[in-house]
């Protein structure tokens, strides 16, 4: 595979395993990478390569500069998503896209499994609170997640992976996903819900879809609406699947009702002790 050339651009990331030069030089493929900030240092790396691989986060390649690089036959992105590669300017130069699913299927599984736990453990609140040396009986109780229900929100690899992994805690699993048959959930003993029903119900709501022009904004001021008051919700897909500044606005209603809450229950009980 003389002359055979892949090329590396990776950011805000470890380099890769030397072994991968390794075993890459050892079949004559020549093997570069770089920490590339702008399109134009890719570019200056990667214009000669057959193929691009995409390593970490950032929209480094612009449609107008695939022309650019005239031997690249692929571009391999790693993790699930390709939203940082225009697919569809590459495809119509016959360049393929791919990606690597199974190597973050586990890893983000397991991230939004620790996610959930810490809190509804409250963990982080206990462990600012206990470095500051105050420890008080009258701190929030932590949420039980046994016999509650969780909703998915996608079932590819990472949200099974999270429906395997919350089976044991006994508790009730729902999933949405229009492209996934539904029998495929019920062999994982994960209950088929529509849209609707996802969002009225579970008490923990868990995103796992890629983000596309029909996922961005997925969910919104509509959707968080309809959720429960006390409902979580885990996002470990990309960011935009979720409009912050609804979920913000949302959080600080929700902070708001709270407040009044516990004013007017503290006005209560002055009341009581005056009588």
């Amino acid at each position: 595979m003389s002359g055979f050339k892949v090329a590396c651009i990776w950011r805000e990331c470890k380099r890769v395993p030397e072994w991968v030069s390794r075993t890459l030089e050892s079949h004559g493929i020549e093997f570069v990478e770089q920490n590339c900030k702008s399109s134009e240092q890719v570019l200056e790396l990667g214009a000669d390569a057959d193929v691009i691989w995409v390593m970490g986060s950032g929209r480094l390649i612009p449609a107008g500069m695939l022309p650019m690089c005239t031997r690249c036959g692929a571009i391999i992105c790693s993790g699930s998503g390709t939203d940082s590669v225009p697919v569809s300017a590459a495809t119509k130069l016959g360049i393929i896209v791919a990606n690597t699913p199974d190597a973050t299927a586990i890893p983000v599984a397991e991230h939004a499994i620790a996610l959930l736990l810490a809190v509804c453990r409250l963990i982080p609140f206990h462990d600012q609170k206990l470095r500051a040396g105050v420890w008080s009986r009258l701190d929030p109780v932590p949420l039980i997640i046994h016999n509650k229900t969780a909703g998915l929100v996608g079932f590819g690899r990472i949200s099974r992976g999270v429906a395997e992994r919350l089976t044991p805690f006994g508790m009730r699993l729902l999933a949405y996903d229009p492209f996934v048959d539904d029998n495929e959930m019920a062999a994982a003993d994960v209950e088929p819900a529509d849209w609707t029903e996802l969002l009225s119900e579970s008490d923990f709501i868990s995103v796992h879809v890629p983000l596309l022009e029909s996922t961005h904004h997925l969910i919104g001021e509509a959707e968080l609406k309809q959720m429960k008051p006390t409902s979580v919700l885990i996002n470990t897909c990309r960011g935009p699947v979720v409009d912050t500044a609804a979920l913000a606005t949302a959080l600080k209603r929700k902070a708001g009702l709270r407040l009044r809450a516990s004013t007017f229950s503290r006005a209560s009980r002055r009341q009581r002790m005056i009588r």
